[in-house]
């Protein structure tokens, strides 16, 4: 990895991770008056230039080059769509009334920008130096959380918000999860595991407090089926895990009652420890689904670009944020190209991710894949970083066995 690479990675984590998700955090109990979404949307499209310019100029080798041209057609296509959609209004959560083009541009961009971030960092994260970087980085997204926490009820200390439209727990937990895997997969790859198993009760804890079940349940996912897959992992510890859930199952129980007894704990935790899911959220997003499956089969092909607007909504009303909140969106709202594209780059770098044996790909692809099936949307398009990586772990590899 060249100087510029290295510098590249190390600017696109500070202030394109790093950055936005602290003061995306701290904007919900503090008044910063710093405007860092412009900081931050600036370094996005320098560093989308940066990788164009390399990307025009050939320098990567043919592997990349096939998976970024076809991540960055994808990400011109749903521009495209966006734009010639630009008399589509409709409301936000916020009440804002504004057309397409306003909602989901930032989103598209967002795409781009991570799918960089992830292509820079794969070949700087393996060195020390960023290792501990990124140890910063996550120990200090921790503390934040832990600070502004209220250990009675299992969750961030929503008393002292001071503002109250603040809904960022999503995006909070996916990155948390996205960036802890850089960090985690080292210290699993250096068989520390009395410090691995600290860092994955911490990483748990945090994940609890920032309320996101789908985050919880998918990061849980994500590690056992890196445990069962990694090939130097032993078959007993294997075979231990095969049967840990079951054992998990049986403890359970006690668990949930322990909680209860001890805890004002919110209901959206206690109905993932008790495995029931029918709330109020999930019983929305089925009929968002439903809604939407409707749309694809009517318009297969060109999907039907803002047919949230078009649905019953829910308790908020009608609005862009009703859409489906699964991999299915892509194809609903940008067609059925769109999804295919999507679904190629993410099986392709799964196959690399198995290929080359990177537990930090594997982790971060087998979250993205757990992600798009069950609860994440296009919406959120922090999970590019897989894909990026994914192109950067080809690309360093090559310019490894050129040397």
């Amino acid at each position: 990895m060249n100087c510029k690479k290295s510098i590249l990675a190390y600017i696109s984590l500070f202030f394109i991770i790093y950055t936005d998700w602290v003061w995306r955090f701290l904007e919900g109990f503090i008044s910063t008056g710093i405007p860092y979404h412009y900081i931050v949307f600036f370094f996005k499209v320098a560093l989308i230039s940066c990788f164009i310019l390399e990307l025009m100029s050939l320098k990567i080798n043919s592997s990349a080059f096939l998976i970024s041209s076809s991540a960055f057609v994808l990400f011109f296509l749903l521009f495209f769509v966006i734009i010639i959609n630009i008399d589509v209004f409709g409301y936000t959560r916020n009440g804002d009334y504004i057309n397409g083009f306003a909602y989901n541009w930032n989103t598209v961009i967002s795409m781009a920008a991570y799918f960089c971030v992830g292509f820079y960092i794969a070949g700087t994260y393996s060195g020390d130096d960023f290792r501990r970087y990124l140890s910063c980085c996550y120990f200090t997204m921790t503390f934040l959380v832990l600070l502004y926490s209220n250990f009675n009820t299992l969750s961030l200390d929503y008393s002292s918000l001071i503002n109250t439209s603040f809904s960022h727990y999503t995006y909070l937990a996916d990155l948390y999860c996205v960036l802890s895997f850089f960090f985690i997969s080292k210290v699993f790859a250096d068989s520390k595991f009395f410090y691995l198993g600290f860092l994955l009760i911490l990483t748990l804890v945090t994940l609890i407090l920032l309320n996101s079940r789908s985050a919880i349940v998918i990061f849980i996912i994500s590690f056992y089926l890196l445990l069962v897959i990694d090939s130097k992992v032993s078959n007993i510890k294997k075979c231990a895990l095969i049967i840990s859930p079951f054992i998990f199952f049986l403890i359970l129980p006690l668990f949930v009652e322990f909680l209860s007894s001890n805890f004002e704990i919110n209901n959206r935790l206690l109905n993932l420890f008790t495995l029931n899911f029918s709330d109020r959220s999930f019983d929305n997003r089925e009929a968002f689904l439903e809604f939407g499956l409707i749309d694809i089969q009517n318009n297969w092909f060109l999907g039907n670009f803002g047919g949230q607007l078009e649905g019953p909504g829910d308790n908020e009303g009608v609005r862009w944020g009703t859409y489906i909140h699964n991999g299915l969106s892509f194809w609903r709202q940008f067609g059925l190209i769109a999804f295919l594209i999507i679904v190629v780059l993410i099986c392709k770098s799964l196959s690399l991710a198995l290929k080359a044996r990177n537990n930090t790909l594997l982790l971060l692809v087998l979250y993205t894949i757990l992600c798009y099936l069950i609860s994440r949307s296009y919406m959120n398009y922090y999970l590019f970083i897989s894909i990026g990586f994914a192109a950067g772990i080809v690309s360093e590899r090559s310019e490894n066995n050129v040397c």
